[in-house]
């Protein structure tokens, strides 16, 4: 069912650690790449320095949060797969999200398999 997913770069965006790094134990050996950034702003650097296949990305954070950092990565690339995680239900936050031309939105907590499926889509 998984592919090629040993060929992907990702780039992982979550200001709660203790989340960032039981993703990235969870699933990072899967990729070519898994990096992880702490805010939005530290995240938009590694975008434009690593140039990862996909950007995984919390909504809340400091500096930047995650729709923003969306925003600002679009002006770069309109094609790369931005896939949005949230504790957020709210709709304001969902229709935030499908302006910012986000490819996925899912909600915490997050569920390994169902986050491998959906990368395996792209």
């Amino acid at each position: 069912i998984l592919f090629n997913l040993e060929k992907i770069k990702i780039l992982f965006v979550e200001d709660e650690e203790k989340i960032r790094v039981n993703i990235k134990e969870a699933i990072g050996e899967e990729f070519a790449s898994f990096d992880t950034a702490y805010d939005g702003v530290n995240g938009l650097d590694k975008y434009i320095e690593l140039q990862p296949d996909i950007i995984i990305t919390d909504i809340s954070m400091p500096n930047l949060d995650g729709l923003d950092m969306a925003n600002e990565i679009r002006k770069i690339s309109l094609t790369v797969p931005i896939i949005i995680l949230s504790a957020f239900s709210e709709k304001d936050k969902l229709f935030k999200a499908i302006d910012s031309n986000v490819t996925k939105y899912i909600v915490k907590p997050i569920d390994v398999d169902e986050l491998l499926e959906v990368i395996s889509d792209f």
